[in-house]
C-alpha cells in the first residue's frame, strides 16, 4: 500500500518506513509508524495516508523532523478526525510549522 501510494504522489518510499511494514499483503495491524528523521515533506506524508487509514489499531504516529509544512499537517488532521485509535502524534522539530498547523491540531483535539 505504501509503495503504491508513494508512486502516486511521485516520491520514493523511505526504506526505514518500508522495513516497518508487514510483509503479508492485506495485513493492517500496525500499532505505530515511526518516521522520525525521514525527510518526507508533505508529499511523503501523503504517501502514508492510506497506511494510516487502513491500520485501525494504530495508536501513534512519530513524524518528528520530517520536513512537514502547514498544509500537510492540516490534511493529516482531517484524516485523523475519523481514525478510531490514534492518540499519540509527534510533530516536534518540524521547523516550518506555524500557527496554521497549530490551529488545525487544536481543532482536532477539541
Amino acid at each position: 500500500v505504501y509503495q503504491q501510494a508513494a508512486g502516486k504522489v511521485n516520491v520514493s518510499p523511505e526504506q526505514a518506513i518500508l522495513s516497518s511494514m508487514p510483509q503479508q499483503r492485506g495485513l493492517f495491524e500496525l500499532s505505530e509508524i515511526e518516521a522520525g528523521g525521514c525527510i518526507l515533506g508533505d508529499p511523503g506524508l501523503r504517501a502514508l495516508f492510506p497506511v494510516i487509514y487502513l491500520n485501525a489499531p494504530m495508536s501513534r504516529l512519530g513524524l518528528a523532523g520530517t520536513g512537514l509544512q502547514n498544509s500537510g499537517v492540516q490534511e493529516l488532521c482531517c484524516l485523523l478526525e475519523t481514525h478510531p485509535s490514534i492518540n499519540g502524534l509527534d510533530l516536534s522539530n518540524n521547523v516550518h510549522l506555524t500557527i496554521d498547523a497549530g490551529m488545525a491540531l487544536l481543532a482536532l483535539v477539541k
